[in-house]
């Protein structure tokens, strides 16, 4: 699922680039990127392990702002890594919280 959203975002990088590379997602692309992670999964990030529930918000403004970057960092690259590696990191970087 994460290597097609990342997969999305390279298809349509001539109207995604200017949000991100302007460094203005937050005003557009960080609400887009939640709506379609909410949709394909129900929520923005599982239950985990390491926090409390009323930290919960604080974790979801650390996941968005971190996935934000990577993708920006991407598209600056010109998306030169395949998607599914993107995915693999994001994954890696979360996956032993949950």
């Amino acid at each position: 699922m994460l290597s097609r959203l990342f997969e999305l975002f390279e298809k349509h990088k001539a109207f995604y680039r200017p949000y991100l590379c302007n460094r203005c997602p937050q005003l557009f692309l960080i609400p887009v990127i939640e709506e379609i992670w909410i949709s394909k999964n129900g929520c923005l990030l599982p239950k985990c392990k390491y926090y409390e529930e009323t930290d919960r918000s604080y974790h979801e403004l650390f996941f968005k702002s971190g996935f934000t970057a990577i993708l920006t960092h991407w598209m600056e690259r010109d998306c030169a890594e395949p998607a599914d590696l993107l995915a693999d990191v994001v994954i890696r970087e979360y996956q032993a919280n949950f």
